[in-house]
């Protein structure tokens, strides 16, 4: 996918680099610093994929997983003032595990292509039925705590979590089908634009 859209990656990395700097004059300090102990973690985290070939313990869709959500929650929680509650951290769950089942999903359509390339992910360690038996038990922990949050919080956030599960458990269940292995990075990624509906 990075080598097919080169070009057009590299051009938006420069537009979101340019746009970055302007922002910098702008942003909360805290926000800034926070962000900048974030791509630190990002930089060692590549430089001891790319540069010492480290093999890591925790795998990258773990990994890559907790930057993401990470990355998501720096913006609110540098800013928020007061005493976070069982439901945020909920809602903050739902959300990793959300990224994770993304993630595992994308691992195991692309692994074929990866065992044949020699490169490791959880789906190539620990093969197909077993990735899928997972990828389920995390759709019902993300049903399960998503509908009882919702219900006893009343929060909308947990409905949203539950809505964007949904695509990612069709391109799962339908993994079969030509449409979704043509499309299954398109709509999983998608899926973490969803919440703009409710805005």
């Amino acid at each position: 996918f990075h080598k097919k859209y080169f070009t057009l990656l590299g051009w938006l990395i420069v537009i979101c680099t340019l746009v970055s700097i302007a922002l910098l004059f702008i942003i909360n300090a805290k926000t800034l610093l926070w962000g900048v102990a974030l791509t630190g973690g990002v930089f060692v985290y590549l430089c001891t994929i790319h540069l010492i070939k480290m093999k890591w313990l925790l795998h990258k869709e773990l990994v890559i997983g907790s930057i993401y959500t990470a990355g998501v929650l720096i913006g609110p929680l540098s800013v928020f003032e007061g005493s976070l509650s069982i439901g945020f951290f909920l809602c903050v769950a739902v959300f990793f595990l959300v990224a994770l089942k993304n993630l595992l999903i994308f691992s195991l359509y692309d692994i074929g292509f990866d065992n044949h390339a020699g490169l490791s992910s959880v789906a190539t360690i620990l093969g197909t039925q077993p990735i899928r038996r997972l990828i389920a038990i995390i759709s019902i922990l993300i049903g399960c705590i998503s509908i009882s949050g919702y219900i006893y919080f009343e929060h909308l956030l947990f409905l949203i979590l539950f809505l964007m599960a949904i695509p990612l458990f069709i391109i799962f269940r339908f993994s079969e089908t030509l449409f979704c292995q043509l499309n299954f990075r398109y709509i999983g990624d998608a899926v973490f634009l969803m919440p703009v509906l409710f805005l």
